[in-house]
């Protein structure tokens, strides 16, 4: 009887022992998670047996990104997402990508989101593979096409030429483009685009462009690119935001057209929306020295009175961000005036940060010429040399 009892003991003994590591395991735990006993799966994913199971973490997101069994809350989610994916599993890195494509839990970014597919596809992971091809066919989250940088100036021998290329020739709706470009310590260069950009005919949602410019110390960086030419109830949305220190200089211009003039008697402002914001910072994590939102919507008011276009219909605007010393001289060279062809100004920005200079015509050549007029007496009185002349194509 004795040996009996002492049998009866140590087989509960080893019993009550195995039971934990039955019970707390990642396979009970998926079976309560697939029953809908969240709370009981939660409990197993959390024991000491499952920290460092991935697929423990990635079912941790899940529950986190939905709300099953926990408080939903999609920053935890991206957390237990990201630790599985950067211990490598495959599941979890597709899961990543979608929280930053879709900015669940995080700041929507592309670029990173394109990262995670990536390195999902990897490992054969064939939802991965899929919406990279459909970024891909939208020319999102991937890099534009950038011909080598150049050096056709004689002018500014040092000056990096780059010309960006969309792969895709058009912004139609629901595109999202994110444009990020940095200039080191130094460095001179001209970014632009090879054509105008052409934003199609909506019928619901719309298209937008995020555009980041860091600068370093004593860079120099312009961004002059081809006219954005608005289709009839097109809707765009744009944001820029600089980054950089007084002793940098960043030339930013623009050219809006309101349609395709000779194309469609509804073309000329056409559009529905217009928004551009413009942000410039002295450093990352600095408040901003001074931010424009222009916000143009042709529906809800007349763009050819006096008090908006006179009758014009080519808007340019030019951003100079240079040394303070540099401002009032800038902005009183620039001038102001108005003809039969044209009417600009210049404006000195808050804290003396720059100078913004308007122009409005009635040509896309006119306002170009003039807005080429202002970009060379930045580069004479920032760099001592003006421009070089036009290309004859240009």
């Amino acid at each position: 009887m004795k040996r009996h009892v002492l049998n009866t003991g140590y087989g509960l003994f080893l019993l009550i022992l195995a039971c934990p590591l039955w019970a707390f395991s990642y396979e009970e735990g998926d079976r309560y998670y697939e029953a809908g006993l969240y709370e009981k799966a939660y409990a197993c994913f959390m024991q000491p047996e499952n920290r460092q199971n991935p697929k423990a973490w990635n079912t941790l997101g899940i529950m986190y990104n939905n709300g099953y069994g926990v408080e939903k809350d999609e920053r935890k989610a991206v957390e237990w997402y990201m630790k599985a994916a950067m211990n490598g599993y495959a599941v979890s890195q597709y899961n990543l990508a979608c929280q930053y494509e879709e900015g669940q839990g995080v700041e929507r970014d592309y670029a990173r989101a394109m990262f995670w597919y990536e390195k999902a596809a990897e490992q054969n992971n064939s939802s991965a593979e899929l919406n990279i091809g459909y970024l891909y066919s939208k020319g999102i989250g991937v890099p534009r096409d950038a011909q080598k940088a150049l050096y056709w100036e004689e002018s500014q021998p040092d000056m990096a030429c780059v010309i960006t290329i969309a792969a895709t020739g058009c912004v139609v709706q629901g595109d999202r483009m994110v444009l990020d470009v940095r200039a080191g310590k130094n460095a001179h260069a001209l970014v632009t685009t090879q054509s105008a950009t052409k934003v199609h005919v909506m019928d619901h949602n719309h298209a937008s462009q995020l555009q980041r410019f860091r600068l370093e110390e004593g860079g120099w960086l312009e961004y002059v690119p081809d006219p954005l030419i608005l289709h009839r109830h097109s809707r765009y949305v744009q944001d820029t935001w600089v980054t950089l220190p007084e002793s940098a200089c960043f030339l930013y211009g623009e050219m809006l057209v309101p349609g395709r003039r000779w194309h469609h008697e509804e073309e000329l402002f056409g559009f529905d929306l217009y928004s551009a914001g413009f942000h410039v910072c002295r450093s990352d994590d600095e408040e901003p020295v001074f931010e424009e939102r222009l916000v143009l919507e042709p529906d809800s008011s007349s763009f050819c009175n006096a008090a908006v276009m006179d009758g014009f219909e080519i808007f340019g605007s030019m951003f100079a961000l240079v040394p303070a010393a540099l401002v009032d001289d800038l902005a009183r060279d620039a001038g102001s005036a108005v003809t039969k062809e044209l009417a600009w100004g210049a404006l000195k920005l808050p804290e003396k940060a720059g100078v913004a200079f308007r122009v409005l015509g009635h040509g896309v050549e006119s306002v170009r010429a003039k807005m080429r007029e202002f970009h060379s007496l930045v580069r004479e009185r920032a760099l001592g040399r003006p421009l070089p002349p036009d290309f004859l194509w240009r």
